[in-house]
């Protein structure tokens, strides 16, 4: 018998994953928290789709340094 080999997971089925989430049961300020998170994730997501139309040269001058952030 042969082994079935997994293929390689593409990277939209990687970053894919939605966590569900009972809104239902969440207080008004979990939700307005909950909200503005999404709101964040949502604009880092629309910023790095726009710098992938830059160069090189000017995607990675935009980036700090891991030197320079203290981490």
């Amino acid at each position: 018998m042969t082994e079935r080999i997994p293929r390689p997971r593409r990277m939209w089925e990687i970053l894919n994953v939605i966590p569900v989430i009972e809104v239902n049961s969440l207080t008004p300020e979990e939700r307005l928290e909950l909200e503005r998170r999404a709101v964040r994730d949502l604009q880092r997501q629309l910023d790095f789709q726009d710098s992938l139309n830059q160069t090189p040269a000017e995607f990675f001058a935009e980036k700090p340094s891991p030197k320079n952030t203290g981490e």
